[in-house]
């Protein structure tokens, strides 16, 4: 029986995460501030993807069982983003 153990894990997921926001420009006349806006940035998240790997080795110490391991792994995803003039 060895000792080393390994795994690996993936999962995918999809939706539609939405975020909006105006760009303005902040003006100071004659000591006060005027606002205006000057554009609209739409994004949206559509999909999220992660993958991760792990090794490692148990062992006994008397009669407790040790685990020691290691894992890494990375994560992706596809956004879109827009500016509309206003």
């Amino acid at each position: 029986m060895s000792n080393w153990i390994w795994g690996i894990e993936a999962d995918a997921s999809g939706g539609s995460i939405r975020s909006s926001t105006n760009l303005n420009e902040v003006e100071r006349t004659n000591g006060a501030l005027d606002v205006e806006p000057l554009a609209k940035f739409d994004q949206m998240l559509t999909s999220f993807d992660t993958v991760r790997g792990r090794s490692g080795y148990t062992w006994n110490s008397g009669s407790t069982p040790i685990l020691w391991y290691a894992t890494g792994g990375w994560a992706w995803g596809q956004q879109s983003g827009y500016v509309y003039p206003i």
